[in-house]
């Protein structure tokens, strides 16, 4: 079965190129399994690697850079290694998509977004919706691998919603003495 699907990859940060075919995408400079990549049918971006469509592709490319290089010459020592680069084992000999599953282990961190939906509508609307712009960007960071950005956009979530929170508390008393004072 021929793929006919016409993929978009982000390059720099926001910006897109696309659409392209499936070899197209896989020899863009940019292309990776920690790429994000959208095509139609898809929900939101995603990493290159955990997308159906090139797990044919990652999985011949991993057993490729497995294979270590022969070698017909003799370590320093003098002893020869029988055609097996030793050098190849070291840490970071491996390309980065090789490290790939140990991120896949990461959480998605709390958008908050229940939380600001009801402090923008009971608390303080202003604040509010700035927790609502930063929770609303947290689950598209972390699915395009930017794992940092998407704990800080929580955390700034969080700080937002408690900032509503604690500014309709404070507001509180003060409606309730104009309410009683125009009473009198």
């Amino acid at each position: 079965m021929i793929n006919q699907h016409k993929y978009y990859i982000i390059v720099d940060g926001d910006r897109h190129e696309g659409p392209m075919s499936y070899d197209e995408i896989i020899v863009h400079p940019r292309f990776s399994p920690t790429a994000p990549v959208w095509r139609d049918g898809l929900a939101d971006w995603a990493q290159a690697q955990l997308i159906v469509d090139f797990a044919d592709y990652f999985a011949a490319q991993q057993r490729e850079s497995a294979i270590p290089p022969v070698s017909h010459s003799n370590p320093p020592g003098g002893t020869p290694h029988y055609g097996y680069n030793h050098t190849s084992a070291t840490p970071g000999a491996m390309p980065e998509w090789w490290y790939a599953d140990s991120r896949r282990e990461q959480k998605m961190p709390s958008t908050y977004l229940a939380f600001a939906i009801i402090v923008t509508i009971c608390c303080c609307i202003p604040t509010g919706i700035v927790a609502i712009i930063y929770s609303s960007k947290v689950s598209q960071a972390f699915y395009r691998g930017e794992f940092e950005r998407a704990e800080n956009l929580s955390n700034n979530a969080l700080l937002w919603c408690l900032i509503s929170l604690l500014l309709g508390l404070m507001c509180l008393p003060l409606t309730g003495m104009i309410q009683y004072l125009s009473q009198i």
